[in-house]
């Protein structure tokens, strides 16, 4: 009668939405592997992502004595680029021969620690602590009651943090039995239970144990608490105690021993059959690579030769999902170079900056653009390619403007987006057409030369247009309709004549016209190459008739 009445009151507390932890479960590549060193990244992300997959998993352990920032962002930001998804194992410190006994006052220095963090994807996966029913995992002692108790402080104070918490109990070894060091599964299940009635409503999902017991040496086809189905057996029996029979499961330590014999099989059939249940989200075998005891046995890769085991090269490939885990996708608008004032019937190049603030890493590839839209036509407005962009790091895409409209006030729009789907605001601009402006040049060369004139155009030190073959008419050189410039912008202008030295000068380009002035030109260029140097002394010098000829030549 007293279970009946706790079962009702847990429905109710489930309808009534006390315990609203569900995510949705976008479509995922459930591959996953167990590593102990983040070097091993980028062979786990071979074998999870093979075969057509990708964002497989990883489950890795960080101890409380590794909460260094620096170093866990370079690492999540190396699984953003691998597509892999981190399964985080919250860890105490080691204490001769076992675990500390976590403390609550550490909760929110977890929880902040992992909050700070850009993690690859929306979902934050974080299981608490590791087979409790060992003494070994909980201080040299077990306690049920004190586990419920920690694991729901700690749930709480990651959910004060950031909804986007995933959080999970510790799994527990299905096959211990009662003893001075282990408590069995159910018991501990049991006392758990009776420190907190409300316990098992509260976690996002299952982390399971699931091993092919006895000695990590069982059958692929076993079923049962002590087998690779351990996890059917933990939700039929918790179940009664309030737990989501749909909850999903993650299966975060399992595999043979080597001794086992046939694990490339073992494996490949597990995938293809048991583990293929749809309520799995993820399977992370127990262990990618590690050379000595005591796990060197759970190992994927040989101590000695330091290459893979068979069932390594079976798993990888076994065809998989493309995962499409949710990530938080966000930009801040930094600048553009886009002039308030242009000109009629020309061509620019202008771009705008992005800053990459949220989770993804933004590329054209991946379906990442943006849109431009305004009052001109939109063959006239195009937008280049978005540029591969992690976050934190600035974009510069290129746009190209040809101002073929009607003269007056016109405006953009710049929207970004990814698969479609619009992020973000919309940056408008506006910007007035005008008729070409018009430069005057004044100068005077000796000899009165005023004929074979180039003059060219700098912004910065690149070239905005060259003239060629002018002439001046009454001491003034006169150039119209110049186009596929800015007004109001300083640029650089060079005057040229063959044998002469080059003279440049800055001016603001005004809207209507321009008057610049250069004063007097030399011929004293004799090399010729624009400049007074040592090349004219060694021209001069050589054949000094001819230099002098070649001055008066390009005389009058």
């Amino acid at each position: 009668m007293v279970k009946l009445i706790i079962t009702l009151l847990v429905t109710s507390a489930l309808i009534l939405g006390v315990a609203t932890n569900t995510f949705a479960q976008e479509p995922n590549n459930k591959f996953g592997i167990h590593i102990i060193a983040e070097n091993d990244l980028p062979e786990a992300a071979a074998l999870v992502n093979s075969s057509g997959g990708q964002w497989g998993y990883v489950t890795l352990v960080i101890r409380e004595d590794e909460r260094d920032a620096v170093r866990w962002q370079r690492v999540f930001d190396q699984m953003r680029r691998l597509k892999l998804i981190p399964i985080v194992r919250v860890a105490t410190r080691m204490n001769n021969s076992h675990w500390e006994k976590p403390v609550a006052e550490e909760a929110v220095n977890w929880a902040g620690f992992l909050n700070s963090l850009n993690w690859p994807v929306k979902t934050r996966y974080v299981v608490l602590f590791n087979e409790p029913n060992h003494a070994k995992e909980w201080g040299g002692s077990i306690d049920p009651a004190a586990f419920a108790e920690i694991t729901k402080t700690y749930y709480d104070t990651f959910k004060n943090f950031s909804k986007d918490f995933f959080i999970m109990p510790g799994g527990l070894d299905l096959a211990a039995t009662n003893s001075e060091s282990t408590m069995e599964a159910s018991r501990f299940f049991d006392a758990m239970h009776t420190a907190d009635n409300f316990i098992f409503t509260l976690f996002d999902g299952l982390a399971s144990h699931s091993y092919p017991n006895p000695g990590f040496s069982g059958s692929p086809t076993d079923s049962g608490k002590t087998s690779i189905k351990g996890y059917k057996w933990e939700i039929n029996y918790l179940k009664d105690f309030g737990m989501r029979e749909d909850i999903p499961v993650f299966i975060t330590e399992t595999g043979w021993v080597k001794s086992a014999g046939n694990l490339e099989e073992n494996y490949e059939r597990a995938f293809k059959e048991t583990w293929s249940d749809p309520q799995i989200v993820a399977v992370t075998p127990f262990l990618l690579s590690y050379l000595a005891t005591p796990f060197d046995t759970f190992s994927w890769k040989n101590p000695e030769t330091r290459e893979f085991y068979p069932q390594y090269y079976s798993v990888q490939s076994i065809t998989k999902e493309k995962g499409a885990p949710v990530q938080t996708h966000s930009f801040e608008f930094q600048s553009h170079n886009i002039a308030d004032t242009l000109i009629s019937d020309s061509e620019y190049s202008f771009s705008i900056n992005l800053k990459n603030t949220g989770q993804s890493i933004w590329s054209a590839e991946d379906d990442f653009f943006v849109h431009i839209e305004g009052t001109m036509d939109n063959k006239n407005m195009v937008v280049g390619k978005v540029p591969t962009t992690e976050p934190g790091a600035l974009a510069e895409i290129p746009i190209r403007l040809v101002t073929s409209e009607p003269r007056g006030i016109h405006s953009i729009s710049l929207s970004f987006f990814k698969d479609g789907n619009k992020i973000g605001d919309t940056t408008t601009t506006k910007f007035t057409l005008i008729s070409p402006p018009s430069i005057n040049i004044f100068a005077r060369f000796l000899f009165d030369d005023t004929h074979d004139i180039s003059v060219e155009m700098y912004d910065g030190m690149t070239r905005v247009t060259k003239f060629q073959n002018l002439s001046f008419i009454d001491g003034v050189l006169s150039i119209e309709q110049i186009k596929g410039v800015i007004p109001n912008r300083d640029y650089r202008f060079v005057l040229t004549k063959p044998f002469y030295l080059s003279k440049s000068r800055e001016a603001k380009l005004l809207v209507g016209t321009t008057n610049i002035h250069f004063g007097i030109l030399l011929p004293l260029d004799v090399s010729p190459d624009g400049e007074l140097n040592l090349k004219d002394l060694a021209a001069f010098s050589v054949n000094p008739f001819n230099a002098i000829m070649n001055i008066i030549a390009h005389g009058p």
